[in-house]
């Protein structure tokens, strides 16, 4: 799942990507267009966080990239990817449950694991 180089996309099934945390310097891309809503996005390494009309929507701490982001009145759904562990927290309507972060964690055990293999098979 690759970072979001444009720093916010709208995807073909209505859903949104957004972050890069592998930049350095903060970035933002302000009135973003997406559904009849305006997204603003700012990102790097330390922070990713979107905004939705003005309202705060995702906020994760170190900066991650989120794919395939989708929410209504009752759920939310998104896959996550950084380089270390994050703390995230979103708007209060949604409320975050333990499969987000087991994923999350998932994820990295996953990329740790491919990484050990190939180097134990010398394809650095």
């Amino acid at each position: 799942m690759p970072v979001v180089n444009e720093l916010i996309r709208s995807e073909a099934d209505g859903a949104i990507s957004f972050g890069n945390y592998k930049l350095d310097t903060k970035s933002k891309l302000p009135d973003f267009e997406h559904c009849g809503d305006t997204y603003k996005v700012k990102t790097f390494n330390e922070i990713t966080k979107l905004e939705k009309n003005g309202s705060f929507v995702y906020e994760s701490v170190p900066g991650t990239a989120v794919n395939d982001f989708k929410a209504t009145d009752t759920s939310v759904s998104f896959m996550v990817e950084g380089d270390e562990d994050a703390q995230i927290k979103m708007q209060e309507q949604w409320l975050l449950i333990w499969v987000v972060s087991l994923f999350f964690q998932l994820n990295l055990m996953v990329r740790s694991l491919l990484k050990w293999i190939l180097r134990r098979l010398d394809y650095n």
